[in-house]
């Protein structure tokens, strides 16, 4: 991305002059401009699609104080969003090709920009330049120098903490993200600065504020990097030792995977010191076993902020925590993992539910909002809350094996040499890595292939790895023409960078043709479409594996007729056993295309797939809209809950869309199977072209 591609500001210009400009500038396809939101607030993307111009605003978390357009990834900046959109559509009706030449974006809204007075005078400890400077200037102290760090992240960095205590007096954010996300508490915990913790939370930085890209909080990092001082810190500081990443990952985890075991053994035998009985007891919150609808009214009569813990009915022993929060009901399972744990969703870990209470009382993370007011129950002699078990002890890990750092262990595929690769533009970006469009230069007399090379982040070689070693697993088994084929896998020799390396499908995927050639492209592409994705599904089934992410995003094309599935980071093979596997692991869940039993439950089998392939065809023949609009994901689910379902899109014939109905059964063994669906579509030559070569 050129600096050019960052001169399309254009400050407080009204959304019917910014009609009028991108009109004047003759409507191409992709053009784009970015305005300040009404009262200077938010941005505003006004963005030229099909001769028509719309307008996106830039949502800014209030907690990590990260932006992004509504359904899309979190970026630090608006260079990173314009970067991220300018290489796929990713939602946008089309993608930015063009900016609309205006002014620079300010430095404060993007992730990374050249050095300031103010850094310069941070990185030389020189507090009276410090002073004199955010004085006149206040507003330097949010801009990112070029590597995306504020001065408060510099000053941490440095280790001095006159600065660090300087900068803060005169008014430095201290939520403010660098690049990667992390803040400047992050910085002081990877870095060990206990002092810097202490004086970082003076001034409010959050002990658990969670880096967007990983999710990893201040503890994960002191635990990861093995600053054993800064951990007990921390815990001392009391917060929660057992907090999991968006992979599931808990600091004790990662500190094991870079053997500190004075570390690990410090995180899993901490106990807080139990205090809650004299703020918080079982007596203040827990009901029998009352039905949801009791539960419901109960809350709803005490009013915003009131909660309780009641029995499950469906499954006796376990406990479901009922909040009001806005006049609006919420219902969350309390797990006991392995009963050890006690945790809500995908939340922090706790020894006992007077713990998990006691903590989001204090903190709304996960939920809609912290607890206020615990609603005690009429009949007092309600049954005693189950604390967390004995648990297995951790030995010592075994020394680890030596290995060759230029292989990549653990996927059965063939090992493809970094020398034979050769990177070329990139394709997008994913939850781990980037994919990137290359040449792979065979062995012997075979031609070179163009392909499509996957790579994992430096930041995410341990919490990613596992699921990039799980794809390659996945695919190297996989061989049928409506599946995307792995080559190879590959580990770049200097970084130790893991690599994926498949065939490229230089359409890409079919929500981005369908929103780039919304013209051209039709029903007859969407009836081949259909029939080679069930399929590959068949295909799938016959092998007990589940996909687990199929939607049309996870669909690349090789031609205007071949669509092949892709993306199996979310792939799991069940047992011969069951016919579904229970989800243990964090993430983000794309909950739109799930089915019931998958969000409820975490279950997960070929039948929760077919619901995900109903949902495909609907967006298929929506011309690629987005299912169920702007609705919030806890809105979809109480709705299908409700029996709603997705209405037919305007083209779509009444066979198709019964289709859709039917793989949206509430009750998943009434749903089809792919082998039958795959039969429909090869019987009824009336709306189903179906080739597979």
């Amino acid at each position: 991305m050129s600096s050019a591609d960052l001169e399309c500001w254009h400050g407080a210009l009204s959304r019917s002059n910014a009609h009028r400009l991108l009109t004047s500038r003759g409507l191409q396809n992709g053009m784009y401009l970015i305005r300040a939101g009404r009262g200077g607030r938010d941005p505003v993307v006004s963005l030229v699609a099909n001769e028509e111009v719309q307008h996106f605003v830039v949502t800014t978390s209030p907690v990590h104080l990260c932006m992004k357009l509504d359904g899309g990834p979190w970026f630090v900046g608006l260079d990173e969003m314009i970067r991220h959109y300018s290489h796929r559509s990713h939602g946008l009706p089309v993608a930015l090709r063009e900016p609309c030449m205006g002014d620079s974006i300010p430095q404060a809204l993007l992730a990374a920009g050249p050095d300031t007075p103010l850094h310069l005078a941070t990185r030389n400890n020189d507090l009276n330049a410090i002073r004199a400077i955010a004085g006149e200037q206040p507003e330097l102290l949010e801009y990112r120098d070029r590597a995306g760090r504020t001065c408060l992240h510099l000053a941490v960095l440095g280790g001095d903490l006159a600065t660090v205590e300087t900068l803060l007096l005169v008014g430095s954010n201290v939520r403010l993200p660098d690049t990667d996300g992390s803040s400047a508490m992050h910085i002081a915990a990877r870095t060990g600065n206990t002092e810097a913790i202490i004086l970082l939370h003076k001034f409010r930085s959050e002990l658990t504020a969670r880096a967007h890209k990983t999710g990893w909080q201040p503890l994960h990092e002191a635990a990861y990097t093995g600053n054993y001082e800064a951990t007990k810190l921390l815990l001392e500081m009391g917060v929660p030792a057992h907090p999991r990443c968006q992979l599931g990952k808990t600091p004790a985890e990662l500190a094991r995977t870079r053997n500190h075991t004075r570390t690990t053994t410090l995180v899993e035998s901490w106990s807080k010191p139990n205090t809650v009985s004299s703020r918080i007891h079982s007596s203040h919150f827990l009901h029998g076993a009352i039905d949801r609808l009791e539960a419901t009214n109960l809350v709803l009569q005490n009013g915003p902020g009131s909660f309780l813990v009641r029995e499950s009915r469906r499954r006796p022993g376990e406990f479901v925590l009922t909040m009001n929060f806005g006049n609006h009901v919420y219902n969350y399972e309390i797990r006991n993992s392995d009963h050890l744990w006690f945790s809500i969703d995908e939340g922090p870990m706790f020894e006992s539910i007077e713990q998990l209470i006691e903590y989001y009382l204090q903190a709304g993370e996960g939920l809609p909002g912290k607890l206020t007011r615990p609603i005690e129950p009429v009949d007092q002699a309600t049954k005693d809350i189950p604390a967390r078990r004995a648990g297995p002890q951790h030995h010592e890990p075994p020394p680890p094996k030596a290995v060759d750092p230029n292989e990549f262990h653990g996927a059965q595929a063939p090992h493809i040499p970094p020398e034979s690769l050769e990177m070329m533009n990139p394709l997008g970006e994913g939850e781990f890595g980037s994919v990137m469009q290359g040449v792979w230069h065979p062995p012997g007399p075979h031609q070179p292939l163009p392909v499509a090379i996957k790579t994992l982040r430096a930041d995410c070689l341990v919490s990613g790895e596992q699921e990039f070693v799980r794809e390659a697993a996945v695919m190297a088994r996989l061989q049928h023409p409506s599946i995307v084929t792995l080559y190879g896998v590959c580990r770049e020799r200097q970084t130790g960078t893991l690599m994926l390396v498949q065939e490229l499908l230089e359409a890409g995927s079919a929500l981005d043709f369908i929103l780039n050639n919304a013209k051209t492209v039709g029903l007859e592409e969407f009836r081949v479409w259909a029939a080679q994705i069930a399929g590959g599904m068949d295909y799938l089934e016959e092998r007990k594996l589940v996909h687990r992410d199929l939607a049309l995003r996870n669909i690349l094309l090789a031609g205007k007729r071949r669509a092949k599935i892709s993306d199996f980071g979310l792939s799991r093979a069940v047992g011969s056993e069951s016919d579904y596997y229970r989800a243990s692991q964090g993430g983000r869940w794309p909950v739109k295309w799930y089915a019931p039993e998958s969000v409820n439950y975490g279950q997960f089998s070929s039948k929760s797939d077919v619901w995900g392939f109903g949902i495909t065809l609907w967006e298929m023949w929506s011309w690629a809209a987005p299912p169920y609009g702007n609705l919030p994901g806890s809105e979809v689910i109480k709705w299908i809950e409700q029996g709603g379902r997705l209405v037919q899109p305007k083209h779509c014939p009444d066979k198709v869309y019964k289709i859709m109905r039917n793989c949206w059964d509430y009750e998943k063994e009434k749903r089809p199977t792919f082998r039958e669906l795959l039969t429909t579509f090869r019987r009824n030559p009336d709306y189903f072209d179906f080739h597979l070569s």
